[in-house]
């Protein structure tokens, strides 16, 4: 997924400090930090406004799992915002015999808790729990689709290390990753998804995983588990295409989507763009003009609209030393 950002001439030539451009950076990639690192802004419990203290803290910029109690006595919780297709990552580590999870597409029912309704990817101390031998832990390890999808490799660092986990969710295809390796990939609502949770915990469960959008949560189980740079961006799903309506590039043999053609500057206004930064930008004989703001610090303008697969033409110019 991409999105076009122009970078204003202060911007590319300031110097600003790691933790102010890693923002910038991501910014331009579309990110959006679900967690800023020092509150629990953005975050409630499930089933409840409020969000359980009790059960969560941040330290370090690290959100840290610490209840004692699990998951269907209030502990869960989930992002305020909703979305449906997207790209989700997020570093995590457990403690000895920790246990939790994220989900994803959260839409609360009534007596339910969030592992009911929602898929999981699991986040769990793998090596205590093939241990224990009290269960069988196929489709129960960590980056599994909990109880319905289990992976053949097992990237997970041990206990008290730093791991990466992602999450893609685009239209019905959704896969699992784990410190860069995809663990499993599968398709909502086919035969085999349904025949997979006909037989899992959740065969009775009507609202399992119907909801086509929803929240990101993280689940309290009763042990210690700590989260940190959780970031989300939005997919846009590109459709179907009939062949006839492609074109041929001219020089080339590469396909152009001649009927997706579009301007995303109007020539008049700022209409379709978001202006970061104290630089100025404006419209001016039909053309994008920037100049140094009041503190000739940094800037960019980015589209509203996300791009995915695109071919972008643009004219440029610019002053001396610009």
């Amino acid at each position: 997924v991409s999105l076009l950002a122009l970078c204003t001439t202060a911007a590319c030539g300031t110097r600003v400090d790691d933790e102010a451009l890693t923002m910038l950076q991501e910014e331009m990639l579309g990110w959006t930090r679900l967690f800023d690192g020092v509150s629990t802004d953005g975050w409630r419990g499930y089933g409840r406004e409020d969000f359980p203290t009790g059960r969560w803290k941040v330290e370090q910029g690290e959100l840290i799992g610490q209840s004692t109690s699990g998951s269907m006595d209030g502990g869960d919780i989930i992002t305020v915002a909703e979305f449906t297709d997207f790209e989700l990552v997020f570093d995590f580590k457990v403690g000895r015999e920790g246990n939790s999870g994220v989900f994803y597409r959260v839409q609360e029912q009534d007596g339910k808790g969030l592992f009911q309704v929602a898929a999981e990817y699991q986040v769990l101390d793998d090596t205590a729990y093939i241990d224990m031998g009290t269960m069988d832990m196929n489709t129960h390890l960590t980056g599994d689709n909990y109880d319905l999808h289990s992976a053949v490799v097992r990237p997970m660092k041990p206990v008290g290390e730093w791991n990466t986990g992602r999450i893609v969710v685009e239209g019905n295809h959704v896969e699992h990753w784990l410190n860069g390796v995809m663990m499993i990939e599968y398709e909502l609502y086919t035969g085999e998804w349904e025949a997979l949770v006909s037989a899992s915990k959740f065969g009775e469960e009507e609202h399992y995983a119907r909801a086509p959008s929803g929240s990101i949560g993280l689940q309290d189980h009763g042990t210690p588990v700590w989260y940190r740079n959780i970031k989300i961006r939005k997919i846009v799903v590109t459709h179907d295409v009939d062949p006839s309506t492609l074109s041929i590039r001219e020089g080339g043999e590469t396909p152009l989507l001649a009927q997706e053609l579009v301007s995303i500057f109007d020539g008049e206004s700022l209409d379709g763009w978001t202006i970061h930064g104290t630089e100025r930008w404006y419209v001016e004989d039909g053309e994008l003009v920037c100049e140094s703001g009041p503190d000739a610090a940094y800037g960019y303008l980015r589209t509203d609209a996300m791009y995915k697969d695109f071919e972008l033409t643009l004219e440029f110019r610019q002053e001396a030393d610009g």
